[in-house]
């Protein structure tokens, strides 16, 4: 049992030691630049050092060189270093795997030194003059807060592409559109980014603020505000609601209705297809004409009483009849309305089975869902004539059939769909 104790504590520690004698290696390549293996302070400081004090200075010269780390003790590669002796400029080079070098032909009271790089805070020191002829620097900068800014907007359930999106931070505008479908390098149909946008915000303060606002035809602009620390990483839901007014006028509309036996006097089944052009866009937009094609679906039951003892005999007979004709229409609302834009309108019908004209009449009103497609609730009268089979029975309960002409007047409610265009 000790053995195994023994074997197990020895596997258990060999990592940490391992770890442990790990050391920091810098290197010149032949090029002046130092190449790294792990990242430890001491060994660093080091190499930069024996580096800096391997480079050769002409008599008068005097070199000054470092690396520049963020405060995570990570070298940053392409920061700007630039260097003033006496608040005069003399030169500027941009780090290599953090490493930097200066040689100087003059000298001076006051060294200044600024480092910049935009996923950073600016540096800026100053020093004396410093009398040895090599000078090792090193500066740790602190992060700037850097977010990558995600959204998707929707009306509805319904992602929108094309919308745009101006995103202000600071003195900063950031314009953009939301993304649509595409087909991929595999030729595949990805809708994977439809309606998103994402913008790239970098801030000095964790407080910042940060202004979204998106803009779209026939939609109400929508402003949304946060700090950088506010935003999680997800990608934002927008909402946005539509206007009350239709951006255009909509000249044409195409009607599908139906009526269901519970919505009608007879209970009859009702179908009707409609198409309807405005006059014009400005004076006459209230006013449309256009075809009207309908069909009444109906049974009518016939009983005769035999005897006293026994139940009525009944018989049943269903007559589909259609009709079709010049209809118009009269919005007593503007017709760009998107919530209730009603109307008033007449169909003068001709009744396909007698070849008689019927006369209807309807009021609606209809409701938009987005900004073509809409959701309508109509009245509607019809009165015509039609042959139908009546029967006589003998008191035994056998029938015998004729036929007559029999006036309708049918009163019935209709649920449509709208496509306007």
């Amino acid at each position: 049992m000790s053995r195994f104790l023994g074997i197990l504590l020895t596997l258990f520690l060999s990592p940490v030691f391992g770890f442990a004698q790990t050391d920091e290696i810098w290197q010149d390549n032949g090029s002046g630049v130092l190449e790294s293996t792990e990242d430890q302070k001491e060994s660093v400081t080091f190499s930069v050092e024996n580096w800096i004090s391997s480079q050769s200075v002409a008599p008068g010269q005097h070199l000054v060189g470092g690396y520049v780390q963020s405060i995570f003790h990570e070298f940053i590669d392409s920061a700007l270093v630039r260097i003033q002796v006496d608040d005069q400029p003399v030169d500027s080079v941009y780090t290599e795997k953090g490493l930097f070098c200066f040689l100087l032909n003059q000298k001076g009271n006051l060294l200044n030194i600024q480092i910049t790089h935009p996923d950073f805070h600016p540096f800026d020191t100053a020093m004396v003059f410093p009398q040895a002829p090599q000078t090792t620097l090193q500066k740790s900068l602190e992060p700037r807060y850097k977010i990558l800014l995600k959204g998707r907007a929707y009306a509805g359930n319904l992602p929108l592409e094309g919308v745009d999106v101006r995103i202000r931070h600071r003195d900063v505008l950031y314009e953009s559109q939301t993304k649509g479908c595409y087909y991929d390098n595999e030729d595949y149909w990805n809708c994977l980014y439809h309606g998103m946008f994402k913008q790239e915000l970098t801030a000095d303060e964790a407080s910042d603020s940060i202004y979204i606002e998106l803009n779209y035809e026939g939609m109400k602009p929508l402003t949304r505000g946060m700090t950088f620390n506010e935003y999680q990483g997800d990608i934002m839901e927008l909402q946005m609601k539509y206007e009350s007014i239709l951006p255009v006028v909509p000249m044409n509309s195409i009607n599908l209705k139906l009526s269901f036996p519970f919505m009608s006097k007879d209970k009859d089944w009702f179908v009707s297809m409609s198409y309807y052009r405005l006059v014009n866009e400005k004076s006459l937009r209230r006013l449309g004409y256009g075809m009207d094609a309908s069909m009444y679906i109906n049974t009518l039951t016939t009983e005769h009483k035999t005897f006293d003892e026994l139940e009525p005999v009944a018989v049943d007979s269903s007559y589909i009849r259609g009709f079709i004709g010049p209809s118009v229409v009269f919005w007593l609302r503007a017709p760009e309305q998107r919530i209730l834009s009603s109307y008033v309108g007449a169909t003068l019908a001709l009744n396909l089975s007698e070849y008689a004209l019927s006369p209807q009449a309807f009021l609606g009103t209809r409701l938009f869902l987005d900004l073509n497609k809409a959701i309508n609730l109509e009245l509607r009268y019809a009165g015509f004539d039609m042959e139908v089979v009546d029967y006589q029975f003998n008191p035994y309960g056998n029938p015998e059939k004729y036929f007559k002409t029999q006036h309708f007047n049918k009163l019935h409610a209709t649920l449509g769909v709208q496509i306007v265009f």
